[in-house]
């Protein structure tokens, strides 16, 4: 037996076989009711290997990257619908670790090279410096912009259009702010409260509305 459901098995035989197995370590179960799913030891042990080697490789290959995309990982590993169950099992045993929508080998830590920090330092300074009206030809490479991203250090609202964390936080309030004094706000008066430019105050809304802080009601903005 590599993998089976509960569900495919007659009910009679579920439960006292298999969970002698499991008790003897002969089999593991993962999952409850009929979602539950049973490997045998060496699928299991096969699983680990494969996902272990899988992930060696990809942060060889990506140094910078949190971890791999979970999906991605299913994918290569033949999960299936299954798959969010035998993650769950395997960050479960410490074999995995999730980072958000990521999952990484336990051990793994991002390890940036000299120059790859002096990039990172340029560019928050850059967002620092100019915060509602950020340069948007300062961001690093790609891997390290997305590593910014997941530490929530930095905001990007639109193609090309990253905010520092505090910039956007402070802009997210004072919209916010504006909008309960005033019961609504344009871009234009966005764009005055922060002196910036009508590009990035349209990026910032566009998000405000995407993540439902804020919803457009023809030329006005109203809270969500």
């Amino acid at each position: 037996m590599g993998v089976v459901s509960a569900a495919e098995l007659p009910s009679k035989e579920v439960g006292p076989a298999l969970e002698i197995l499991v008790k003897e370590a002969r089999a593991v179960s993962i999952g409850q009711g009929d979602s539950r799913l049973y490997y045998n030891a060496t699928g299991w042990a096969n699983l680990v290997k494969e996902a272990t080697a899988i992930l060696q490789d990809y942060h060889k290959r990506f140094a910078v990257r949190a971890g791999m995309p979970k999906v991605e990982l299913a994918s290569r590993l033949r999960l299936g619908k299954q798959s969010p169950l035998i993650l769950s099992k395997l960050v479960e045993e410490n074999v995995l670790a999730e980072e958000g929508l990521s999952i990484r080998l336990p051990s793994h830590e991002v390890r940036l090279t000299p120059a790859q920090k002096a990039s990172i330092d340029s560019f928050l300074k850059s967002l620092s410096d100019n915060p509602y009206s950020p340069p948007s030809d300062r961001a690093p490479e790609p891997d390290l912009l997305s590593l910014l991203i997941e530490r929530g250090q930095v905001v990007k609202t639109g193609e090309g259009v990253f905010f520092s964390a505090k910039a956007f936080e402070e802009m997210v309030a004072g919209v916010v702010d504006y909008i309960k004094g005033h019961s609504k706000v344009t871009l234009g008066e966005v764009r005055d409260l922060f002196k910036t430019s009508r590009r990035y105050v349209q990026s910032l809304l566009e998000y405000m509305d995407e993540k439902k802080i804020t919803r457009r009601v023809g030329d006005d903005r109203v809270l969500y």
